[in-house]
């Protein structure tokens, strides 16, 4: 049996694709990183699979894990049948005027592991039986965790704003930057390095692979992570670095994998989410705190793992 991995176009010159260009800030280095935690359990990668233009698969049979975002910008909506899948870590964003044909593979394919709960009630509301699978992300801690007496004095921030960064106006809540700064007491200013997920458009599969992978070796080694990134924030817990997640605003997104991390910003209803094992109490005062991630993503972790592995031996 042949084996494939998606990698991601994003509409630039995948063969055979006719859709639109993807803006500039969807070439994410997240979507390799998920990858990568696929990558890990394969016993070699036959064929990369663009997944824009995944309808026009026509090679040799290959099983292929169909993890992460689909349907961007209302795409993906159709499967090439010379893939068998496995649906697990599966996101669905856009919604709106949801294919019947896409329903119905789902529905041939079920069940769906979805990586968050929003995906899980859209399907289940439509009859597919779908169960919450968490994000493949979640197992990186297999490849990438370090030992104590390897980590290093880094606090990075990862697509967090500084200065003048363009990603400053998404960024103004008083609580956040509040418990930022009780994050950096003590803190030495010259050990935080400031990174981004964002890559250019003009490199090959290979070097985002390259990439995600120094990324994720730099933050497993890191005293602490601070971001706006989930594939970095939960890839972060896998491999026990303390790690903040932040936004200014509800991504449904995190629905049930915010409960993972240390999440600050706002809820569903508008709530503010303060991180899970601090007392809400503890950011109001200018101490110094300190990061301790949650440990409810091992079961998570333990069942993605088990289920690849059996779809790889064609159980």
């Amino acid at each position: 049996m042949n084996y494939g991995l998606l990698v991601y176009d994003y509409g630039e010159n995948p063969s055979g694709y006719t859709g639109v260009n993807m803006p500039q800030d969807t070439r994410n280095i997240g979507d390799y990183i998920q990858s990568l935690s696929v990558k890990q359990f394969l016993p070699r990668v036959d064929r990369l699979v663009d997944r824009e233009s995944i309808k026009f698969y026509y090679g040799e049979k290959i099983r292929l894990v169909m993890n992460g975002w689909w349907r961007i910008h209302g795409g993906t909506n159709d499967i090439s049948r010379r893939i068998i899948p496995l649906f697990v870590s599966y996101h669905v964003h856009n919604t709106q005027n949801f294919p019947k044909e896409t329903l119905v593979y789902l529905k041939e394919n079920q069940p769906i592991g979805c990586r968050d709960l929003a995906t899980r009630l859209f399907l289940k509301e439509r009859g597919i039986d779908a169960y919450f699978s968490g994000c493949m992300s979640l197992t990186l801690g297999k490849s990438y965790s370090v030992d104590s007496g390897k980590k290093t004095d880094e606090i990075i921030f990862v697509d967090y704003p500084s200065g003048e960064n363009r990603l400053r106006r998404f960024f103004t809540n008083k609580k956040i930057e509040k418990i930022i700064s009780n994050l950096m007491r003590n803190k030495d200013q010259s050990k935080i390095i400031h990174l981004t997920h964002f890559f250019p458009g003009n490199t090959t599969h290979n070097e985002r692979f390259a990439l995600a992978d120094k990324l994720l070796r730099r933050y497993a080694a890191a005293k602490m992570v601070v971001t706006s990134r989930l594939h970095c924030a939960l890839p972060c817990v896998a491999m026990g670095t303390p790690v903040l997640l932040v936004n200014n605003k509800y991504d449904r997104r995190y629905t049930g994998l915010a409960d993972l991390v240390n999440y600050a910003g706002p809820t569903e209803q508008d709530n503010f989410c303060y991180p899970i094992n601090l007392r809400k109490e503890e950011y109001l005062e200018d101490e110094e705190i300190t990061l301790i991630n949650p440990q409810d993503h091992i079961q998570l972790a333990n069942k993605l793992e088990e289920n690849v592995r059996n779809f790889i031996r064609g159980d």
